[in-house]
């Protein structure tokens, strides 16, 4: 990256940016090659204008974090930030992800604290609104040791920025009292923290692990940020909440459908009386219009000085046609249903991202673009992408030969030191001369093998530098798995939140059966009012259950295309039902433990440790393994090891990588001198598993073949 930045052309393309208009240009990159402009355009921010910030923006999310991975991976050590979009829906609870408001605040606070580093966001993410900056510095709430400060004060503060009261704190954004303890967990920290009080000060400021609420780490100081990235001062919010009363009131007379009216008055109604109580909550965005004279952004957030990068601005436009689309539609949706009111929620302010705040800008495309008078400068880059090598180690070879004769510095990369490790030996076994390094030293002809998860490698004739990833020398590069794949799933899913069901969900209460999810209600009940989950069984009878009795609930789950029978609340029907089951489930298991006991006498081959091989065939694997998949592959080897046969059952949804654990499971037997089947329902699915297996035992010596 430092070799690229002391380009002295790309040197002159920083020093020509301005604060004023689209102020730059480059041409001729993409991919990774960009993205370690990116890193060079950040060094050089940080040589002359320390504690700045490079906000990158580009398309949509996917390209966000593919930009975020290799900046880390070319900015080892330095903060490299990926701020997430909220949904498109503002309406509904379930739109507002907990997570994903975490991530977006730890990005507003660490920019709030006068960081720098680098923030790569979608245009989705970068012109959604979110809490001013005054106010945002308002409600920081700095706490210490020693401080004199009534914990009563604390709560009320806590209250008004969006953190909720519950009894226990276990996840974030929620506090909770108990005489002079105040467990809190700020939504942008790893942590709880539990604040003792004697009197009116501050005793002791600890961390604590929030499943055995343990104390961890002792603190001084903490910071404790708001708990919501979008609200208001209390006065705004009950202004909102005056215009919204007097518009519903005109709207609800000029009504009449009887069915939208009541939706109108059971939605906005019910968020008039919160607006009016002063204290911030989810769904607030929907009436940002009312609540805020101008909309804030992430770009309120960056310092002076800080420079704005644009990711290939035609796909930016595309991108925001399409939003723009979804947009209006969904508004105009909304407004229908009577869950919106007319003139409170603006459009989002698409300019802040083209005019990017009077911050320095320059935008990154593949090709030059038209009306170029608007640019400052125009800088192009000649770059070429790297080839796939797919094995073939004599044409690499002879391309290393033909870089080396043309004065190229030739760099490697590998994902993990175990596949530099192999990197090396087969270049060794090529004759391809390659030496390790704990990272690039520009200069010396001999290529050099790094540690770097690059997701593609490039040529830069100018800079004189090749790259080649390890994945491009032998097999396709490693691609990560969806975020699903990293949860645990089971038959019985329990519910965590009401936010996780939609209406029309089925599920199963313990002591009522099979109901379906209508949806949540606020029910007034000896003056006080409180939330319950409404579900409907057989007979159209309903059942509320208060929301702090959600761990009575199950998701159903069953066959796909079944819907299940509801059932009656009251009688002994469920009882007799659980009866049955519990019998049956005491039958299986007295014929499973006699099963068990007969294998447990039954002696099997006992597999050897794995081999070097082994490791290097694991490292081939083209996708990034998931927890659950790393652990059924530990079991199973572990399993095969033992002297007792081995009996598992694997569960896992399509393209989850059942058929990886096989592979690897089949690689072990193999290489301890034994043949393996692999039994298939169907002849298509037959020749789609041989095509597989072929493909991952390419390069070792094992016969394959498909039989039907």
């Amino acid at each position: 990256v430092r070799w690229v930045a002391a380009d002295t052309e790309f040197r002159q393309v920083f020093a020509e940016l301005t604060p004023a208009g689209h102020d730059g240009l480059v041409t001729g990159t993409s991919g990774s090659v960009r993205h370690l402009f990116y890193a060079a355009l950040y060094v050089l921010l940080t040589e002359f204008r320390p504690h700045r910030t490079l906000l990158v923006v580009t398309h949509n999310t996917t390209q966000a974090a593919q930009i975020a991975d290799d900046l880390r991976e070319f900015l080892p050590g330095e903060p490299v930030w990926l701020y997430p979009e909220r949904e498109l829906s503002v309406v509904d609870a379930v739109a507002y992800s907990r997570d994903v408001i975490a991530d977006r605040l730890r990005v507003l606070q660490h920019l709030a604290n006068g960081q720098g580093g680098v923030v790569v966001a979608t245009i989705a993410s970068a012109v959604q609104p979110v809490l001013g900056r005054a106010l945002f510095d308002e409600l920081q709430l700095v706490l210490r040791e020693g401080q004199h400060l009534p914990l009563a004060d604390v709560a009320t503060a806590l209250l008004r920025s969006g953190y909720e009261r519950t009894e226990l704190v276990e996840s974030p954004g929620h506090f909770a009292q108990r005489g002079g303890i105040l467990d809190v967990y700020p939504l942008a920290a790893d942590k709880p923290l539990r604040i003792e009080w004697f009197d009116d000060e501050i005793d002791s400021i600890r961390s604590f692990e929030p499943d055995t609420q343990r104390s961890v780490e002792r603190c001084k100081e903490v910071r404790i940020g708001p708990a919501l990235d979008f609200f208001v001062a209390p006065a705004r919010m009950q202004m909102a909440a005056e215009q919204l009363q007097a518009w519903l009131e005109e709207r609800v007379r000029l009504t009449p459908d009887l069915e939208l009216r009541e939706r109108l008055q059971t939605v906005v109604g019910e968020d008039i009386q919160k607006l009016a109580a002063g204290l911030p909550f989810f769904g607030m965005l929907r009436y940002e219009q009312l609540l805020s004279e101008r909309t804030y952004t992430l770009l309120d957030y960056l310092a002076a000085g800080s420079v704005v990068g644009l990711d290939e601005p035609t796909r930016l436009q595309e991108r925001q046609r399409g939003l723009e689309r979804e947009f209006r539609e969904w508004l105009a949706s909304g407004l229908l249903r009577g869950e919106l009111a007319a003139g409170a929620l603006r459009e989002p302010a698409w300019n802040v991202v083209w005019e990017h705040r009077g911050l320095a800008g320059i935008e990154f495309s593949v090709f030059a673009r038209s009306g170029g008078q608007r640019y400052r400068f125009v800088h192009n880059v000649t770059t070429k992408p790297m080839q796939q090598f797919h094995g073939q180690m004599n044409v690499l070879k002879a391309e290393v030969q033909r870089w080396q004769n043309s004065g190229m510095q030739v760099v490697f990369t590998a994902a993990s030191a175990e596949r530099a490790d192999r990197l090396e030996r087969v270049l060794a076994d090529y004759r391809i001369d390659a030496v390790r390094a704990a990272v690039f030293t520009p200069g010396g002809r001999v290529p050099q093998i790094v540690v770097a998860n690059v997701s593609a490698g490039f040529e830069l004739p100018m800079q004189r530098l090749v790259v080649v990833a390890e994945t491009e020398v032998f097999a396709a590069k490693k691609k990560a798995r969806r975020d699903r794949a990293h949860q645990e799933l089971s038959n019985a899913e329990r519910i965590r939140s009401y936010q996780e069901l939609r209406p029309g969900d089925y599920v199963v209460h313990v002591n009522h059966g099979i109901g379906k999810y209508l949806g949540i209600r606020t029910l007034e009940i000896d003056g006080k009012h409180k939330d319950y989950l409404h579900l409907q069984y057989a007979g159209n009878d309903s059942l509320y259950v208060p929301v702090e009795q959600i761990d009575q609930v199950q998701r159903y789950v069953g066959a796909e295309d079944k819907e299940p029978k509801l059932s009656n609340l009251g009688g002994g029907e469920w009882n007799r039902v659980k009866q049955r089951v519990s019998k049956s489930v005491r039958d299986i298991a007295e014929d499973l433990v006699k099963l068990y006991a007969a294998r447990q006498a039954t002696r099997g081959h006992a597999f050897s440790a794995d081999t070097p091989w082994q490791k290097d065939f694991e490292a081939m694997f083209p996708y990034e393994e998931t927890p659950d998949q790393l652990r059924a592959i530990e079991e199973i080897k572990r399993d095969m090891e033992k002297p007792t046969p081995m009996d598992r059952l694997l569960c896992g949804d399509v393209g989850y990588g059942k058929t990886e654990v096989a592979i690897r499971a089949a690689f072990k037997s193999v290489m301890d001198g034994k043949q393996v089947a692999v039994l298939v329902p169907t002849t298509i699915l037959a020749h789609q598993h041989y095509e597989t297996f072929k493909e991952r035992f390419s390069g070792f010596p094992v016969t394959i073949e498909v039989l039907s």
